[in-house]
């Protein structure tokens, strides 16, 4: 028995590269973020002039969907050995309970960073090719924000997916969990703007300021701030999946 965090996080990983599920979301959110991009391209063609069009900005606006493969990603890291029975082997292959939660969480962010960096270059890169003489140079299209947007999408992604993993798992169950966090992060959002000036403090809408694009409103979060609250979120939740895991029998 060992319980070297490296070994755990390796055992970890290599049962989340040969889950299917976890394969097919992958797969299907890079696709389906540059599909996405290419037609949110075609839409902004339609209606601009020669070189007036940004790929950069018109791809990061498939981010706020393509967030859904990422909560399926963390949810699926956490609930799949519940759905089969396995956990209990995990628990007792790794009894420390804190090591085997961290080793779930590496192991997601291993296959989590690729898939964020994958999906935010196809995505660009689509929306680039829709767009062809209509997309203003790449050069001035970074020129504003440097790299900060691409970057900080890949990030609010991957922390997305971790916070998702961290509510699966006193929910156990991958439908209960997205059942949750699906409403929590992409309906509750629109609802909290329109009654609450604090809306921005929600874990999605301060995130998404990590990769907006342009000046900041004097009213709004920054993209470092909107990060940092994100992390927040996700640090606790982390920590209150980690006391419920350690105070239930699995």
């Amino acid at each position: 028995m060992n319980l070297d965090l490296g070994h755990v996080t390796a055992a970890e990983a290599d049962k989340l590269r040969t889950l299917p599920a976890a394969l097919a979301t992958v797969a299907a959110t890079v696709a389906g973020t540059a599909g996405l991009a290419a037609l949110l391209a075609v839409v902004a063609r339609d209606a601009a002039d020669a070189g007036a069009v940004s790929a950069l900005r018109t791809a990061l606006q498939a981010v706020g969907y393509t967030q859904v493969g990422f909560v399926l990603l963390g949810v699926l890291t956490v609930t799949t050995e519940y759905s089969g029975g396995q956990i209990h082997a995990s628990l007792t292959s790794v009894p420390r309970r804190t090591v085997l939660l961290v080793g779930k969480a590496a192991a997601y962010l291993a296959a989590a960073l690729p898939a964020a960096a994958g999906s935010v270059a196809a995505a660009v890169a689509a929306a680039q090719l829709v767009l062809g003489g209509l997309a203003q140079p790449l050069g001035e299209q970074f020129a504003e924000d440097g790299l900060r947007p691409p970057v900080g999408a890949v990030a609010y992604l991957v922390l997305v997916g971790l916070l998702s993993g961290a509510v699966a798992v006193p929910l156990r169950s991958t439908v209960a969990a997205l059942a949750v966090l699906l409403p929590v992060l992409l309906v509750v959002p629109s609802l909290l703007e329109t009654v609450t000036d604090r809306a921005d403090y929600f874990p999605t809408l301060a995130g998404a300021r990590m990769y907006g694009t342009g000046p900041v409103p004097d009213d709004a979060l920054g993209p470092l701030l909107g990060g940092a609250v994100l992390a927040a979120w996700t640090a606790a939740a982390a920590v209150a999946a980690a006391v419920v895991f350690h105070r239930r029998d699995a």
